[in-house]
């Protein structure tokens, strides 16, 4: 069973500074059983994974740190971070893709270098899991807030210096906005200082000093996360996207694209196509089994 879900949440980040519009974008959703074992490699995905095992688990390994995944526990993978996952012959389990960002793109989640997880909530879990295989559709939005509680619940952490990184992005604001709607790969340091109406080394500095990253990088960085996004949501050619993304020469931006992710972009695409596939629901069933209530 899978999903292409059209949830939007607007949350208003209040009691950290200056109040912060974070938007919460549940964009696909699922439910496998696990037919046979294997191993899959997930590279540097463009959203957040939410995972929960209603029966058996698995183990994810990110960063070098091997983590079990078991039942009754929400799992959240960070964006941008490559993993490998194996899960258990017979296991079940639900999926979430989502973003949860500012209005510069900037993801809560997208400086996590870790595996994290809400344990010792069972009514939420159930809550989710109930919500989700419900056909009522009363039901449908019940289990969205569910799920947009756990992942701010995980997110609490992350918000001082997600709302420390905002509070500097307003300083370029206008740069930031034109990258994101405009970007292209040939755009230069210089222009944007003059559009800035500052020298080309104040703003390389400044930008490095107060973002934490060089502004070249940050360009990079945005046009290699449109490429993945357009990658898994589209059927475009590799050629194709190359141009609209303002590459003239296809093959240089193969180029760039496997120094950024590691892999060239179909093996970007058939990677991540395996993993969506890692399972797929028993042909015999039309329905998730029903989940055992921690109620009682």
């Amino acid at each position: 069973m899978k999903r292409q879900e059209k949830c939007d949440i607007t949350y208003f980040l209040r009691e950290i500074g200056p109040s912060i519009a974070i938007k919460f974008s549940l964009f696909e959703s699922g439910f496998y059983e696990v037919a046979r074992k294997k191993t899959y490699y997930h590279p540097m995905p463009s959203f957040n994974r939410m995972f929960l095992f209603s029966r058996g688990g698995g183990t994810v390994i990110l960063n070098g740190v091997k983590v079990g995944l078991q039942e009754q526990i929400m799992y959240l993978l960070p964006v941008n971070q490559s993993f490998t996952a194996t899960y258990h012959v017979g296991s079940e389990f639900f999926y979430f893709h989502f973003q949860l960002q500012d209005h510069y793109r900037h993801d809560v989640f997208d400086r996590t270098k870790r595996v994290l997880r809400v344990a010792d909530r069972p009514e939420l879990f159930n809550d989710i899991v109930h919500g989700y295989v419900s056909a009522a559709a009363s039901d449908f939005g019940t289990w969205q807030v569910s799920l947009f509680g756990a992942i701010m619940g995980l997110g609490v952490g992350h918000m001082p210096s997600f709302a420390k990184r905002y509070s500097m992005s307003q300083k370029y604001h206008n740069l930031l906005v034109h990258i994101q709607e405009k970007c292209q790969p040939d755009f230069r340091v210089g222009e944007l200082a003059h559009m800035e109406r500052v020298s080309r080394s104040a703003l390389s500095h400044g930008f490095r000093k107060d973002m934490g990253i060089p502004l070249k990088k940050y360009i990079i960085d945005v046009l290699m996360h449109k490429a993945r996004e357009m990658l898994v949501s589209s059927s475009l050619s590799v050629k194709e996207i190359a141009y609209q993304l303002g590459y003239n020469d296809p093959y240089y931006f193969q180029r760039i694209f496997r120094k950024y992710t590691g892999e060239t972009p179909l093996a970007y695409r058939r990677q991540t196509t395996l993993a969506y596939a890692a399972a797929a629901p028993a042909a015999s069933s039309s329905a998730p089994t029903p989940i055992k209530s921690a109620r009682g």
